[in-house]
């Protein structure tokens, strides 16, 4: 596949189809796929990527397509179409469900204290994630942030945040002691998913938007806070 990659962007062409081709090699190869492709986009060629990975699909495109067993259920913008993606697993869940598998769990809202998800970076923030379920059950939370653009800032741990669900209305609260996040806005993603990390038992996209308010001159992302001195 790597061989086919680079023969296939070496041949000039005017549309590229690219296979799931980022799921092989390390991470300096799928680095430079990722650079090729974006200088193809620079040049207004046009690319068809297949891909299962939500992230490459947010860093690549802007337009995506879904398929189940060859029929197309959605065509449209990137998040609208990740967010269907996303549903159309959770149905594949709630079947498990109904086989006394799983748990039907759903989320429902994010809210603050404040009502606001304004922030000044290095600043914290708390926010509540409301979750109902029908039945008691034991899983893991999972929380994503990403830039507008849909690069991913940080990702926890699928199996390192464990929670136990009540029958009827939870609520899991989330602190992050510090956002060491430059002036933008950022969408939250947040989900539940099994004791493995596995499958995604409930997910909401974009549930919140974090708007960080910085009042320097640097550049980029994250601010690191570096200590300049001379010797």
């Amino acid at each position: 596949m790597r061989l086919a990659f680079a023969v296939a962007v070496n041949v000039d062409p005017d549309i590229l189809v690219v296979d799931e081709v980022l799921a092989v090699g390390d991470e300096r190869f799928q680095a430079k796929c990722l650079d090729r492709i974006r200088r193809f986009q620079e040049e207004g060629r046009s690319i068809l990527l297949v891909t299962h990975q939500a992230d490459q699909v947010r860093a690549v495109c802007d337009r995506a397509l879904v398929l189940d067993a060859g029929h197309l259920i959605a065509d449209g913008p990137v998040q609208e179409s990740l967010r269907i993606f996303r549903e159309h697993l959770l149905d594949d869940a709630i079947e498990h469900d109904r086989a006394g598998v799983k748990s039907n769990v759903s989320i429902d809202t994010i809210t603050t204290p404040s009502g606001s998800f304004d922030v000044r970076s290095g600043a914290g923030l708390h926010f509540d994630v409301n979750i109902t379920s029908e039945t008691a059950y034991s899983g893991n939370f999972v929380l994503e942030i990403f830039t507008r653009s849909g690069l991913l800032v940080s990702r926890s741990d699928a199996q390192g945040s464990p929670v136990n669900l009540r029958p009827g209305a939870n609520q899991v609260g989330v602190d992050l002691a510090q956002i060491p996040l430059l002036d933008g806005i950022y969408d939250v993603n947040v989900g539940i998913v099994d004791s493995h990390g596995n499958t995604v038992i409930a997910w909401k996209e974009q549930g919140a938007t974090i708007q960080v308010i910085y009042d320097g001159r640097e550049g980029g992302i994250v601010e690191l806070g570096a200590l300049i001195q001379q010797q």
